[in-house]
């Protein structure tokens, strides 16, 4: 009776949702540069969201794309090209066959337990809520994404808390998930390598006269990156979340170390984290480093998913007691939900900047006057507002071309100087990434948000961690960092 009774509301939802959306397509007119079908998408768009949110991820996305397919605002190669077919999609399925395996033959479980029972970490929870924060940085440094980061630590939070008796859905649990999120979100921010929002921003700034390179860019976003995120989550983590630590506090760290020192890594589970480290390294770090030349330049083209394809084809080919580590059959043990909802959210965000909708150029002429009318401080504090606001629903590279486009003009008509421009731009690009309030406000977000904790869980603690982050982040670059960089 009570799952009825939940169909029954889902589906009242659903309908609420679907009447809201074909309002907004009666009432709101092609203007500026809106073209019709840029309402219909738009109106296609809104309801999706507002399905993610409240009502579901995976089935509600399959409607949203037959929507765009049956209303004919886009063509089936595209759906099929930026969602199915995208690159990031075919090689998270990947990914988490391999991630799968990491944690069937107990390497996270090795990690895990190698993580907890250090010394520096007994006792001090947060103190380990600190260094499980940099860990995050670290692998999202070296492999250039937070995806990858979501399929190495969700797990190990899961191996974590099993390990000191913790139970999902308590608060502690919750803490790990969190910190996994919001550290993943920023980190890739701070990184350019590999971020297709960094890369996107920094590219409008080359177009505006303002080019700064790759490490330019990780010389400013660095070290506020790393700091104002680290604080502001333990600031809320501790005074906000409040988890029980009671279990972590009694922890016997030193009969574990030494039941360490007898156990070892199963032959398959050496191989699986052997690729997978070979993957970080080849897909993720060496694009980055450009002094290498031809080399960068070879592995650039290769792309993180080609090399994520090499890896599970030679673990294919690899066996140990005439088992290979990995089979076809494996990827039938993905999750499924969250590759439907991401390909969606692919297809969004390579679609919703289309010169055929006109949503962008209308949504910059809507900005602008309204802008002109305010001072320079107001006006940076009305862009960093605006462009953390939108990337919580919208794609977080269109964001970023929303915000540079318009703010970055109007602060350099209003005299600000090049010093002030290029942080300010850091600032949009950084605060483009920061969002996590929505299932649709980043692609790795549905992979946390549904399948470990609810919206309505982590919405305070997420809304909290955002609203820190814009004010440190914009404090320190709209006075500080342009004084100290000059």
């Amino acid at each position: 009776m009570d799952k009825t009774l939940d169909n029954r509301k889902t589906l009242i939802k659903f309908f609420i949702i679907i009447a809201i959306a074909v309002a907004f397509k009666m009432i709101v007119h092609p203007a500026y540069d809106l073209t019709p079908a840029g309402v219909t998408y738009l109106a296609i768009f809104l309801g999706t969201v507002l399905c993610w949110i409240f009502v579901g991820s995976a089935w509600p996305t399959l409607l949203s794309m037959a929507a765009l397919l049956m209303t004919g605002t886009l063509p089936i190669g595209t759906i099929g090209a930026t969602g199915w077919g995208s690159m990031l999609v075919m090689s998270l399925i990947c990914s988490m066959v391999v991630a799968s395996k990491l944690q069937e033959f107990g390497v996270l479980r090795y990690i895990a337990r190698w993580m907890i029972s250090r010394k520096i970490v007994h006792g001090r929870p947060f103190v380990f809520a600190a260094v499980w924060s940099l860990a995050i940085f670290a692998v999202v440094g070296l492999s250039g994404g937070h995806v990858i980061a979501y399929l190495l630590f969700i797990p190990l939070a899961h191996d974590v808390c099993a390990e000191i008796g913790v139970k999902k859905g308590e608060k502690f649990y919750l803490m790990f998930i969190l910190l996994t999120l919001w550290t993943g979100i920023i980190a890739e921010s701070v990184f350019p390598f590999c971020s297709m929002t960094d890369l996107t921003g920094l590219g409008i700034l080359a177009g505006m006269n303002l080019p700064m390179s790759t490490v330019q860019y990780l010389v400013r976003s660095i070290v506020p990156g790393i700091i104002v995120p680290v604080l502001i989550s333990q600031l809320v983590i501790r005074f906000m979340l409040k988890p029980d630590t009671s279990l972590f506090d009694n922890y016997d760290d030193a009969a574990k170390r030494a039941e360490l020192k007898q156990e070892t890594i199963c032959t398959e589970g050496k191989i699986a984290i052997t690729f997978f480290l070979l993957w970080i390294l080849f897909g993720g770090l060496l694009p980055g480093l450009s002094a290498l030349g031809a080399i960068s330049a070879w592995a650039s083209s290769v792309g993180i998913a080609g090399f994520n394809f090499f890896m599970v084809g030679v673990l294919c080919i690899i066996q140990v007691k005439g088992e290979p580590i990995v089979s076809a059959k494996d990827a039938a043990k993905v999750p499924w939900t969250i590759i439907i909802f991401m390909s969606g959210i692919m297809t969004f965000s390579a679609t919703i900047g289309s010169e055929d909708f006109g949503i962008v150029p209308t949504v910059t002429k809507l900005l602008f006057p309204i802008a002109t009318k305010l001072s320079l401080p107001a006006v940076i504090i009305v862009g960093a507002i605006v462009v953390t606001v939108l990337s919580n629903f919208i794609s977080n590279t269109v964001t970023c071309v929303i915000g540079i486009s318009v703010f970055i003009p109007l602060i350099l008509q209003m005299g600000a100087s090049n010093s002030l421009a290029y942080s300010v731009g850091t600032m949009i690009i950084m605060l483009c990434s920061a969002a996590c309030l929505t299932p649709s406000a980043t692609v790795g977000t549905p992979m946390i948000m549904g399948p470990e904790a609810s919206m309505k869980e982590m919405f305070k603690y997420s809304l909290a961690f955002i609203i820190g982050d814009l004010v440190l982040i914009t404090l320190l670059y709209s006075t500080v960092i342009p004084q100290i960089m000059g």
